[in-house]
């Protein structure tokens, strides 16, 4: 929009993101010059208008200041206007977060509410070129990828569950964000407007404020209006990552194997998509974006020999591997055992943690069977998605004397090609999930472990007729 002011065209927030112009518009009002002068501009504009001001309890006197000033100007403008009052300097002492952040924090959950409350789907903030410029170069000191350096994004989910009950998904825009800040003074004294001025910008003790007082001048000497040209290309670099979230988002989807993803695809794929679909996968699991450490560290679970491999990715959160597969579970999950349990079984059925074991005599059904000695499932062992049920079959020696079925217990070993092995290394080796290996039953006789799945029949047990035992095991995943 053109109100009288060359430097200021000011686009439609609702056109901004496609929607209706009769979408009501929420704009978070400072008194600053910035947000000044989108009030001005909007309410010409004709935009169905609500206005939030948030006093921070920070700055005694002069906060009380800006909070009448917004009262009157939204009431000389009549647009409805809300007040929050939130205590920064506390939520920061109880968080651990600075000021700044505190306080950002707070405002955007009376925001978020706000909006939920009135089904307001847009946002409108005055971020501005500066800010952005800010904004980049902060970034980059930290260390941002390409993301991070794609800036201030003029349109952007708001990132809160601010709508929960609307049909439009709420969004946050910014549309001064193609002007500096100099434009914006300057259109606010063409326009007579008048602003209030936040004396805590010039304390250079924070970053953002040192930033603009002693960083950007110096810019302002190399080139003309680094503003805008960091501008132009946070642009281009938001380009390139939508490029590549696409096609990180195509990898997911080929890796996905159920609620897992496949080891194998993920560490063929370039490092660069491979880690873009491990944070989208995580974010969808955790509900928290990962940071880029927390992704590098589960990419490189995928290129780690063997299994048993766990992470702890915050938030309650832990990621594990088996042979092949990634998964996120809660970290109370990966604390928790299985129930213990140790039960006599000479014929017939028990059932226990969700598994079915039967045993039956061969000698009473058909003394001439032929049962594949340790046919087990080994396609539904390595995937577990493929059906519900696991079944594994195989024949034993029948003394008559009892056999104990119990869980796996600590140091458990299994006479294998002419040696004891552990357990625990072969269920690592035959790529058994973790979660699974304090589940799946032992089957023992005197002489210790006879059977266990996946692994087989202890060595050197005679398994010729006349005396058999068949046992089947049927387990629900």
């Amino acid at each position: 929009m053109n109100d009288g002011v060359k430097t200021i065209h000011l686009p439609s927030p609702a056109a901004m993101c496609g929607y209706g112009e009769d979408t009501p518009v929420l704009l978070a009002l400072s008194g600053g010059a910035d947000s000044r002068l989108l009030l001005h501009l909007l309410r010409k504009m004709g935009t169905p208008l609500y206005a939030l001001h948030v006093h921070h309890g920070i700055r005694g006197a002069e906060a009380d200041r800006d909070e009448a000033f917004c009262r009157d100007l939204c009431a000389r403008y009549g647009v409805p206007l809300t007040v929050c009052h939130v205590d920064a300097p506390r939520a920061s002492r109880e968080s651990g977060e600075s000021l700044e952040e505190a306080a950002r924090r707070l405002r955007y959950d009376c925001l978020a509410s706000l909006m939920r409350e009135r089904a307001i789907p847009l946002l409108v903030t005055a971020h501005h070129a500066d800010d952005n410029l800010e904004t980049v170069l902060l970034r980059l000191c930290r260390g941002t990828g390409l993301r991070g350096l794609g800036g201030i994004a003029p349109v952007r989910p708001f990132d809160a569950a601010a709508c929960d009950a609307q049909t439009m998904p709420p969004v946050v825009v910014r549309p001064l964000l193609s002007y500096t800040k100099q434009d914006i003074l300057d259109a606010c004294d063409s326009l007579a407007l008048d602003f209030v001025t936040d004396s805590t910008n010039a304390d250079t003790s924070c970053d953002r404020n040192r930033v603009r007082a002693e960083v950007t001048p110096v810019l302002r000497c190399i080139t003309d209006h680094p503003e805008r040209q960091v501008l132009r290309a946070c642009e281009a670099l938001r380009e390139d990552e939508a490029y590549l979230m696409s096609e990180a988002s195509a990898l997911l989807k080929e890796a996905a194997c159920g609620d897992a993803l496949s080891r194998e695809v993920l560490a063929s794929a370039h490092p660069s998509l491979s880690k873009r679909a491990l944070r989208l996968w995580l974010e969808e699991r955790t509900g928290e974006l990962p940071d880029a450490q927390c992704v590098t560290s589960v990419l490189s679970l995928c290129n780690k020999g063997g299994t048993s491999h766990t992470l702890d990715v915050g938030g309650g959160y832990r990621v594990s591997a088996d042979r092949r597969h990634l998964f996120v579970h809660t970290s109370e999950r990966a604390a928790t055992t299985a129930p213990r349990y140790a039960v006599e079984l000479t014929e017939g059925e028990l059932t226990q943690d969700g598994m079915t074991v039967r045993l039956v005599a061969l000698d009473k059904t058909d003394a001439h069977a032929t049962v594949t000695p340790n046919s087990t499932n080994d396609e539904n062992v390595y995937n577990p998605f493929i059906r519900d049920t696991l079944t594994f079959d195989t024949i034993l020696p029948y003394r008559g004397e009892p056999l104990l079925v119990r869980s796996r217990e600590a140091g458990d070993t299994i006479y294998l090609r002419g040696k004891h092995r552990k357990l625990r290394k072969l269920q690592n080796e035959a790529g058994i999930p973790p979660a699974w290996r304090d589940r799946l039953p032992v089957l023992c006789d005197s002489e210790g472990i006879l059977w266990t799945p996946v692994i087989g029949l202890r060595g050197g047990v005679d398994t010729a007729p006349p005396h058999r035992l068949t046992v089947t095991l049927d387990w629900q995943v």
